[in-house]
């Protein structure tokens, strides 16, 4: 019989087969026992008050940029990438990962905007890079795409987390106000 900080006697030593060992506590858990919490993301469904709180949100996003006096090229190029963000965090993975999803879009649009942004300087001839320079930007466009669609991604969940609490809320309310309403109605009745 083993001995030893992994091994325990079982009911199986009294039938003559070996002992079950038990993993150690620092044992790896398979991904299928692991519970997630849910995650705030883009609803796959859209209604009105949903389609109402992103109008208002690209608004105020808008109303913020130009407050900056941000050039128009980078208000349209946030508007896209933001709205890219949500469509990803809506469909990729079936809308259960909402945190990849912004990790992926961002990862793979941000060298595809860098690319379109060095075609489109090189055909205008306003491209002041050597190719050296253009490699780099790409290069590094994949980590900061990572970065920048994880964070717009966090602010995009985050409106709608947002929109799902208050939500919640006004319909606890007027359940509340609608309960005081028939308690009224029957004080009055007696």
């Amino acid at each position: 019989m083993e001995t030893g900080p992994h091994s325990q006697p079982s009911d199986r030593s009294t039938t003559g087969l070996p002992p079950v060992r038990q993993p150690p506590a620092w044992h790896y858990a398979p991904p299928a026992a692991r519970v997630r919490p849910a995650q705030a993301g883009a609803p796959n469904r859209f209604g009105l008050g949903t389609i109402m709180v992103v109008t208002a949100s690209y608004a105020l996003l808008v109303t913020f940029l130009r407050l900056l006096n941000a050039p128009t090229a980078l208000t349209v190029f946030l508007l896209v990438f933001v709205s890219m963000l949500g469509v990803a965090q809506a469909l990729l993975f079936k809308g259960r990962d909402p945190r990849l999803a912004s990790l992926a879009m961002g990862t793979l649009a941000m060298p595809l905007f860098a690319l379109g942004w060095m075609v489109y300087g090189a055909a205008i001839g306003e491209l002041r890079m050597p190719l050296a320079g253009c490699i780099c930007s790409l290069v590094l466009s994949v980590p900061l795409g990572a970065a920048g669609g994880y964070l717009l991604g966090a602010c995009v969940a985050g409106v709608f987390l947002l929109m799902n609490r208050a939500d919640h809320w006004l319909h606890h309310n007027r359940r509340g106000a609608a309960v005081v309403r028939a308690q009224i109605v029957e004080e009055e009745v007696r």
